[in-house]
């Protein structure tokens, strides 16, 4: 036998130990399937609108509910959801509460930024006051959305059982501490239930006050992810990944090794998660999937955390 085929042969049974080794249907991931709706339920803009105001450019509504009011989070949860995202701001007297924006001008009937408001004076507004579908001919949830703002405190007594994850909104470490005082207040532990998502300053200062919770920064999630394409074809997790959340996209995942079912198994056995989502805003902060086009590119028995951003639209097609 020649040496050129000994080399031949060589390289094809590295090339099938290989092969074998990030042959995603050998692998059987642990974990389950968690749903999760991002701010309960929200109101798609119409295809093609620009423009900072979401509120101002949405399809017509087939719901009153509202965006992080605790109604559209209890009916999320009640359409399949498993877990809800909701959006955090600071109030001018520390409190946590549940709002997109920076200023209320957008989507509520009142002004100025959500810092420099009471809690009081917040749950006095009418959160759903400025959508309207057609360019302000007519609001349609104005009026279902009065005293809608809800605190922390108020999400935790509501929604006692379901796993939350906190997206902050702002990157000062003061953020972290407001929210601690909120779960003191309902006497709730910060366990492993709850999720932080947001900038690194914030989410550092959780991590020292809450080290059982889990975290993500797309920053992290971008790191874990080019290291383990450098080393994941030899089975190797970068340390980077451990216990990290990693978000990926539907459809574009065929550069990660050993994706899904290899891929799951190796981040679980670090301790990571893996969350599906449609992409980041530009804040770095996840949307979630709409329609069922982008429900079918989700791999058949997928273990993470999947994001929708539309639950009683999208959600549905679950058939859950």
């Amino acid at each position: 036998m020649t040496k050129r085929r000994i080399a031949l042969i060589v390289l094809a049974l590295a090339a099938v130990a290989l092969s074998l080794l990030n042959a995603s249907w050998l692998a059987s991931p642990s974990g389950r399937l968690t749903v999760v709706a991002n701010r309960g339920h929200t109101h798609p803009v119409r295809p093609g609108a620009t423009g900072p105001c979401a509120a101002a450019q949405i399809v017509p509504p087939e719901s009153r509910f509202v965006e992080n009011t605790i109604q559209a989070l209890q009916q999320a949860l009640s359409f399949g959801a498993e877990a809800v995202a909701v959006d955090l701001r600071r109030t001018a007297d520390g409190r946590m509460v549940a709002f997109r924006d920076e200023t209320l001008d957008c989507r509520t009937n009142g002004s100025g930024r959500v810092a420099d408001r009471t809690l009081a004076e917040l749950k006095r507004l009418d959160v759903g006051y400025r959508y309207t579908p057609d360019r302000g001919a007519t609001y349609p949830l104005r009026g279902w959305g009065v005293g809608g703002m809800p605190s922390v405190e108020d999400m935790l007594h509501a929604l006692r059982y379901a796993p939350i994850i906190f997206v902050f909104r702002g990157s000062d470490p003061a953020d972290a501490d407001a929210l601690a005082a909120e779960f003191a207040r309902v006497g709730m532990p910060i366990d492993r239930r709850f999720g932080f998502i947001g900038p690194e300053p914030v989410l550092a200062r959780i991590r020292a006050l809450a080290p059982r919770a889990w975290t993500f920064s797309l920053a992290a999630s971008e790191r874990c992810l080019t290291e383990y394409r450098r080393s994941g074809w030899l089975g190797i997790v970068p340390e980077s990944c451990r216990d990290k959340a990693v978000a990926l996209t539907p459809g574009a995942n065929w550069t990660v090794w050993g994706w899904p079912y290899r891929f799951l198994a190796r981040l679980g056995g670090v301790g990571g998660r893996a969350m599906i989502v449609d992409g980041f805003d530009g804040e770095g902060l996840p949307r979630g999937l709409s329609g069922r086009e982008q429900l079918e590119e989700v791999p058949h028995g997928f273990r993470g955390y999947l994001w929708i951003e539309d639950m009683a639209v999208t959600g549905r097609s679950l058939g859950r």
